[in-house]
């Protein structure tokens, strides 16, 4: 009997499960992991190969979508399925996911890419999960990612807006971070209240952030609808009108507070009819600059201005006018010879036929804003006189004089960077065509049987050269960890500063996805290890680009630091270089640890290399590289380096010196590979990028046909 009872029961219970979540693997024989137990355990899983799970979309955008399997802790994950690749689900369906789990940048999601036999199915329709309810300061805990949750009684306590919308909001527990791509609603503004806000929690770039779906406001009878101002000024009175409205069915009594940093600044209390409004006129004199908070609050309703003082400039101008013209005077005395040097080999090239070509608008802004600054001097020098007219023994001068010197001294400043840049460029194109411009003037000759001189002219011949300026491309649209946008270790600041200053070269940051018309303006393109698949029409137009002149450095990265040697091959191997899944090592010749070698066995006969030297030593972090058929290989690890994959698989044995750096010619561009994309960051107080210049210095005017 009790046995029957024990299968009632079980029968009973498992019919309250929904048949889509108690299915072990589906018919393929993927094993299927329960969300929470992916998310519980996702370091176990991630990049340890795909799985199967399933769950109800509860948000969707242009790159993915959520999913959720019930409701509360680690129930969701993000869908991963290609940037703009809209995927056709909608909030409610039910969906099978066979996807690779990885992190991107700090984000648990499953990425799909149906090249390597990933999907998502929707296998039919489920009821959402209900959110779950938390406080605003738990918003940020990892438990929560990818999760519909909900906030009750929430003060929107700030507000950013940009083309997208930042809120953030506070239960009286610690503030939660809104944003919304597409903007959100004018009357959510600091200050007003949420009865709820539901949304789902993602993380971009390490930051957690709430994606609002719906909320509901209080309506309060008695609101404050505007309130306007010009500015604050330390010590100045700053006027203030509020406007005030009862949008109730009776006649109400306000009590009106102004608060600045919490201490009352202004109250009143008045009588506002039903459907009247009123406007509250009153003024704050702050006594300190900086940011500071300002509270409005008219009975149940508030808003909260953060509000910047500024020094009163009229009081600050008077002592900074002398400065600002000592400034002027200094950066003039540089500026003067230069521009006049400058001017006169823009003659002298012009004369001789150079088109200034890429540098034609940087001449055109030198020109024009040292008219300008001569423009704002000559007023301040007349305005000058004026006062001293008055004054003869006066030494500094108010506002309105002030802003003409200080805005002529800064833009010395730029017009003199501006000058040192193009200046060099100008003088070499000179030195290059000047024997030709100008040859040596003939002297007076005879000819055979006249002994009368003949007259010699000396005609300026016409160069036709046009200056082009070398333009090097970061990608930066991959998620990659090694960028030029961040401004830590992880940064390119060294690298950038060494193509400028040394090589006189343009360096731009790409944030879109790569086009050929993108590229074909570059010379050069820099793409380092992505975190986000370069897709077949990128692939394709990098290729293109390469095939019709253009440089490539592709750089590659650890297994540890999840090399995507997938996206990297899909761009290179068609030429025979290959990346590997795998880590170079070295336990006798590294910087401490096996897996942070040295490296220095070169090919010196290949042009890329003239920089380099048989004893220079680089520091190194990166997978190894197969080739094949005309690829030149450029650096090798030494006699003790080997190679080994994440399982500890060895993949290259000890003396095999594996090949980390490679270069073939493609049509008419060149492409090099190289295995460490942290070799060219700023990483380990320039240890890398240091060491490794003299090899990217030689690799890029290789690439760019300047060998």
């Amino acid at each position: 009997m009790k046995r029957w009872a024990l299968i009632i029961a079980l029968i009973l219970v498992l019919s309250l499960v929904p048949g889509w979540a108690a299915k072990p693997a589906n018919a393929n024989g993927y094993t299927y992991v329960p969300l929470v137990e992916l998310n519980k355990n996702f370091d176990s899983y991630a990049y340890k190969g795909d799985v199967l799970t399933r769950g109800i979309v509860t948000y969707v955008d242009r790159n993915g979508f959520m999913i959720q399997n019930g409701s509360g802790p680690y129930t969701g994950i993000y869908v991963y399925t290609g940037y703009k690749s809209y995927p056709s689900v909608h909030k409610g369906d039910l969906v099978e996911v066979y996807g690779f789990p990885k992190y991107y940048n700090g984000l648990r999601q499953l990425s799909v890419n149906p090249s390597y036999g990933e999907h998502y199915t929707v296998t039919g329709n489920g009821k959402v999960p209900e959110p779950t309810i938390i406080q605003t300061s738990d918003y940020d805990r990892s438990e929560y990612q990818s999760v519909l949750v909900k906030f009750v009684d929430t003060t929107i306590t700030g507000r950013y807006d940009k083309g997208y919308t930042k809120l953030w909001i506070d239960d009286g527990s610690g503030e939660a971070y809104i944003f919304s791509y597409n903007g959100l609603p004018s009357d959510l503004q600091p200050g007003a209240k949420f009865k709820y806000l539901t949304g789902v929690i993602y993380v971009f770039y390490n930051d957690y952030e709430v994606i609002p779906l719906n909320w509901e406001l209080y309506n309060p009878t008695v609101k404050i609808t505007d309130v306007n101002y010009y500015a604050f000024m330390k010590g100045v009175p700053s006027k203030l009108r509020v406007t005030v409205l009862n949008n109730g069915t009776k006649d109400s009594n306000v009590t009106f507070i102004a608060k600045l940093d919490g201490t009352d600044v202004y109250s009143t209390e008045f009588t506002l009819v039903s459907g009247a409004s009123k406007v509250v006129e009153f003024y704050v004199i702050p006594s300190d600059t900086g940011k500071h908070t300002l509270n409005i609050i008219a009975e149940e309703s508030e808003k909260i201005l953060e509000i910047e003082v500024i020094p009163n400039p009229y009081q600050l101008s008077y002592g900074l006018t002398p400065y600002y013209e000592r400034l002027y005077n200094k950066e003039m005395a540089n500026i003067t010879p230069l521009y006049e040097n400058l001017t006169w080999v823009i003659e002298e090239l012009t004369s001789c036929g150079v088109n200034l070509g890429d540098l034609e608008p940087n001449v055109e802004w030198i020109n024009a804003t040292m008219a300008e600054i001569q423009k704002e001097y000559a007023l301040y020098d007349t305005l000058k006189g004026l006062l001293v007219q008055q004054n003869p023994y006066r030494s500094a001068y108010y506002y309105p004089v002030m802003v003409h010197i200080r805005k002529a001294a800064m833009m010395s400043r730029d017009v003199l960077r501006e000058i040192e840049f193009v200046l060099p460029i100008l003088q070499r194109t000179y030195e290059q065509v000047e024997p030709i411009c100008h040859p040596p003037a003939p002297g007076n000759e005879t000819t055979p049987g006249n002994e009368t001189p003949t007259n010699q002219t000396n005609v300026t011949p016409s160069t036709n050269v046009t200056i082009h300026i070398t333009k090097v491309l970061i990608d930066a649209s991959h998620g990659q960890y090694y960028n030029p946008t961040k401004t830590d270790t992880s940064g390119m600041s060294t690298l950038i500063d060494n193509i400028k200053s040394e090589l006189g070269w343009i360096v731009d940051v790409n944030l879109d996805p790569i086009t050929y018309d993108t590229l074909k303006d570059y010379d050069v393109l820099i793409i380092t290890n992505p975190s986000q698949d370069i897709t077949d029409e990128e692939a394709q137009a990098i290729q293109q680009f390469v095939e019709n002149g253009g440089g490539l450095f592709i750089l590659g990265e650890n297994y540890y630091n999840h090399v995507y040697y997938k996206s990297l091959n899909r761009v290179v191997a068609k030429y025979g270089i290959e990346f590997n899944n795998d880590e170079l090592m070295d336990d006798d010749v590294n910087t401490g640890r096996a897996w942070f070698p040295l490296v220095g066995i070169y090919n010196l006969d290949h042009p890329a290399m003239k920089f380099l030297t048989a004893d220079h030593q680089m520091y190194y972090s990166g997978d190894t590289l197969s080739v094949s058929g005309g690829v030149a290989w450029l650096i090798r690890g030494y006699e003790t380096s080997y190679s080994e994959d994440k399982d500890g698989n060895v993949i290259y044995e000890k003396g095999s010196k594996p090949i980390i750096a490679a270069a073939v010619e493609v049509g008419q561009g060149r492409i090099v590979a190289y295995g460490s994309s942290k070799a060219i960051s700023d990483a380990y107080y320039g240890n890398y990028i240091n060491t490794n210049w003299p090899f990217v210095k030689g690799v890029l005017l290789w690439l760019a046909h300047q060998e």
